[in-house]
């Protein structure tokens, strides 16, 4: 099958509140994501793994969060990813 890449949306949804919102399933995107360059992958890998999940999800937002939109009613994970957000905003414009 062919289909019009305009019509396409070429970013991805998680919903962190459903099934691939464990850590297992990011880890594993990450994995696949970046299969291609494995010293980054391996090295997000440990980063994802080395606090609790809301680091994990600060890191994944951090690698991958201009091309997948991570869903949440949350507070916790909302509050931690704004604060990821607003982060490397001030990080990037100074």
């Amino acid at each position: 099958m062919i289909v019009d890449k305009r019509t396409i949306n070429p970013e991805e949804t998680i919903d962190l509140d459903g099934p691939n919102g464990n850590a297992f399933y990011l880890i594993g995107y990450i994995h696949k994501v970046f299969d291609f360059k494995p010293e980054l992958r391996d090295k997000i890998i440990e980063e994802m793994k080395s606090s609790d999940y809301y680091k994990l999800l600060q890191t994944f937002e951090y690698y991958v969060g201009h091309y997948v939109t991570l869903l949440s009613s949350d507070k916790k994970v909302l509050k931690a990813l704004s604060y990821n957000s607003m982060a490397k905003f001030k990080q990037f414009y100074g």
